[in-house]
């Protein structure tokens, strides 16, 4: 008998989630009341697929980018990637670089350690799509001036004092100028209030003396950190008025 050999090629295709669906990553900003919080920041985040670096297509907002060639995508606040096409058992793990001008406060989705900045999450064929999203806070902090004779220790009202931009020695562009020192009808004396700086450092003069007080020839440094303000005099005192500091109720 003559016997047939039968050969049959099955060819295995991994299943994906659709083109527009599978992984998105949103990126959110918190403030604090009154602070203009910039658009136009990019935050980084690392994308790591199956432990490899994400190198494929992504889409914010409809227009179709290319990650890194370390994983790399960049978002704004509030933008959202969307990366489609996933084959199904992919384990994502989506890392935030750390921002000297932004705290990480919270993530949402996958399984998340934030102390890293990261979570990670499998995309099975359970998932229309995973949703991760990162928020920072905007780091901004200031502090209180009270004015006063530095001889007789009277308060001063009228004071103002302008905040500019500081760096490689060099004093910039106006940051912001406070409202004339006035009473305070809590603690009596005569304050203004240095509020929302970001992360930076800052040179900060009096631009209006008090009535009858010639203008100060003092000037100070003021430092940003995410952690703390600083505020050390730059110029000697002239000695005819005083100033204090404070942030909540410490002198600075």
């Amino acid at each position: 008998d003559a016997t047939a050999t039968v050969t049959a090629t099955n060819t295995y295709t991994r299943k994906t989630t659709p083109d527009n669906a599978g992984l998105t990553i949103t990126k959110n900003v918190t403030g604090d009341e009154g602070v203009i919080i910039p658009d136009d920041y990019p935050f980084t985040f690392t994308v790591l697929a199956d432990d490899q670096p994400y190198t494929g297509a992504y889409t914010v907002d409809g227009e179709t980018k290319n990650a890194g060639t370390g994983g790399t995508i960049t978002l704004m606040k509030g933008e959202t990637a969307t990366i489609g096409s996933i084959p199904y058992g992919t384990k994502f793990t989506i890392t935030e670089t750390e921002d000297d001008g932004y705290t990480l406060t919270d993530v949402i989705g996958g399984t998340v350690d934030l102390a890293k900045g990261e979570t990670t999450v499998t995309i099975d064929e359970t998932t229309t799509t995973a949703a991760v999203a990162f928020t920072n806070h905007y780091v901004t902090k200031g502090f209180t001036i009270v004015k006063e004779d530095a001889e007789n220790h009277l308060y001063l009202p009228g004071a103002v004092f302008t905040v500019y931009e500081y760096a490689d020695g060099e004093k910039g562009d106006v940051v912001l100028t406070t409202e004339p020192t006035a009473l305070n009808p809590e603690t009596f004396a005569q304050e203004t209030s240095v509020s929302n700086l970001p992360v930076g450092t800052y040179w900060m003069e009096e631009t209006t003396a008090p009535e009858n007080y010639v203008l100060s020839n003092e000037a100070w440094i003021i430092t940003v950190t995410k952690d703390d303000i600083t505020v050390e005099k730059a110029e000697p005192s002239i000695g005819e008025q005083a100033i204090q500091f404070f942030t909540g109720s410490d002198l600075l």
